[in-house]
């Protein structure tokens, strides 16, 4: 191909207003953006100075290479046709480098495994790889694994063709079908997906058709309704955070799916919509006695609400770590002494990995004072479990664990400047790590 210097302007297409420009590059396929960049050196120009195009063209080359070494035979076999151009390749390929434990079974993953690790990065995947991914679901003879990988894939719906989004539906519909009563987990958890298509408006008249039958079932449409319920309460509670007083009849429309929810899933959605609450402050005194009465006299239902505080206290902690450099210094110094106390005191395991996840986070981005150094340290050599926990964290952080960074980073939806720039800074220690790497490599083979 002639360089892009060499290549003429395609009329007009630089003289739209930037602003225009973005919106219309909204639209690519993050795996074109490589090739809109190669129409020409005015193109290139723009997209190398548009951050979000940069972190995105990014995104799908790393979501590219992972769905390379989780997928070697559609390489192969060629069927991967509409992979970007890898010339340009920022972040490196680490086909042949592994920053895993070294005694840990490197056997190939196994399908579920494949979906469950591919499926945050289906938007940044191109169409042919993100059929794959859907194909692979089909494979799964186990029900209850493959009602669970519907449901990883169901949040990215949106970006699927519109055959396999319809497909994936309907596949999650004859598991309800068939899994009703034999089969709860399955069942659950195709309801759930279920719930969740019907938020992003992806359910057609096939499917509604079939859910209507399945409803005539008095049972089996409780099930149904509740889980639709419970799951509109808690999109609410994540997306309309300023509205108080409709927050607060959410919260007890919430507190009475968790108490009658038909089944434990819609239980769980209802409970984690009112740790959102409770997380937030916006719980009313009345709601946190009534709840009071529910949980005593139920150990069951303490636990479920136990973990979904915890799950959004944790995760709203992790939030404002992200942006740490954005706070006051007192501020970002309460944050990190609020969160390194629970990761010492904390006797929920996911919580202290959540913590600890935090930890180091706020060690990569440098703004660990001297007293927390001095806290982490005194924690690491009082209790070797704890530091063995933080010290897999900062290793993810620090020796490769590109995924677990990537899927901080880049979210759908909420990508910024920022983000960009966290992007390009992890490049940039990709390929130091890799350098590093090599030449360490290189230095045990002599």
């Amino acid at each position: 191909m002639a360089d892009d210097k060499d290549t003429p302007e395609p009329a007009g297409i630089l003289k739209l207003p930037r602003e225009t420009m973005e919106m219309v590059t909204d639209h690519l396929e993050p795996s074109d953006i490589g090739s809109f960049a190669r129409v020409s050196r005015g193109v290139s120009e723009f997209v190398r100075n548009t951050p979000s195009l940069v972190a995105r063209r990014e995104a799908a080359n790393y979501a590219e290479a992972q769905f390379n070494q989780l997928y070697p035979a559609q390489i192969a076999e060629g069927q991967n046709t509409e992979l970007p151009d890898f010339s340009t390749l920022s972040l490196p390929d680490l086909s042949n480098l592994s920053f895993d434990d070294p005694h840990a079974d490197n056997t190939p993953a196994s399908t579920a495994n494949r979906i469950s690790a591919m499926a945050t990065m289906v938007p940044w995947l191109s169409p042919t790889a993100r059929a794959t991914v859907v194909e692979d679901a089909f494979t799964l003879q186990n029900r209850e694994e493959q009602a669970a990988a519907i449901l990883k894939l169901a949040p990215h719906l949106h970006v699927l063709a519109p055959q396999d989004r319809s497909d994936l539906l309907n596949q999650a519909i004859s598991i309800i079908e068939v899994s009703h009563p034999a089969s709860v987990v399955a069942r659950d958890t195709a309801i759930l997906t279920i719930s969740r298509a019907r938020i992003g408006g992806h359910l057609d008249e096939e499917h509604e058709g079939r859910l209507k039958t399945l409803k005539a079932d008095d049972a089996l449409g409780r099930l149904l309704t509740t889980s639709d319920e419970a799951t509109a309460i808690l999109h609410q509670m994540r997306h309309d955070k300023g509205d108080i007083v409709g927050r607060s009849g959410l919260t007890d429309q919430a507190i009475t799916l968790f108490e009658e929810g038909a089944s434990p899933a819609t239980r769980q959605t209802a409970a984690d919509a009112i740790a959102i609450a409770i997380a937030s402050q916006t719980i009313q005194p009345k709601q946190v006695f009534r709840l009071h009465g529910t949980t005593d006299a139920s150990e069951q239902h303490a636990q479920l609400l136990d973990s979904a505080i915890a799950e959004a206290e944790a995760q709203r902690l992790f939030d404002r770590t992200e942006r740490i450099g954005r706070l006051g210094r007192a501020e970002g110094k309460s944050l990190i002494d609020q969160t390194i106390e629970i990761f010492r005191r904390s006797d929920d395991p996911d919580r202290v990995d959540d913590a600890a996840a935090a930890i180091a986070r706020v060690r990569s981005q440098g703004e660990l004072r001297p007293s927390h150094v001095l806290k982490l340290r005194e924690i690491r050599n009082g209790d070797p479990q704890l530091a063995a926990i933080l010290n897999g964290k900062i290793r993810v952080l620090e020796e490769g664990g590109l995924r677990t960074r990537f899927v901080q980073t880049i979210r759908p939806g909420t990508l910024d400047v920022r983000g960009a720039e966290d992007l390009a800074t992890l490049a940039s220690d990709a390929r130091r790590l890799v350098k590093n790497a090599t030449r360490n490599r290189d230095g045990r083979g002599r």
